[in-house]
């Protein structure tokens, strides 16, 4: 038996209970079919919910980031620095 399902279909029970089975996978999630080779059948909905695109990792870091109020100078107001190896 699989642990997320209460019944693993044979395949000969899967043709012969097919309505069943996508009523199942409908109601109650991913049904299993086959003892050895499993298959899993899903609904639709789960289905598209899987494949929705992800957020990038940059985009996920913009939006998740704190949100600080700090002073930025102004362009061309900052302190000059020394350039390293520069002649």
């Amino acid at each position: 038996m699989n642990t997320q399902s209460d019944t693993v279909w044979t395949v000969r029970e899967a043709k012969s209970r097919l309505s069943e089975i996508l009523r199942r996978a409908r109601k109650s999630g991913p049904q299993y079919i086959g003892k050895h080779d499993q298959c899993v059948l899903i609904s639709r909905e789960e289905l598209e919910a899987h494949l929705e695109p992800q957020e990038s990792l940059s985009t996920w870091l913009v939006n998740h980031a704190p949100k600080v109020d700090m002073p930025l100078p102004r362009r061309g107001e900052s302190a000059s620095r020394p350039v390293p190896f520069a002649e």
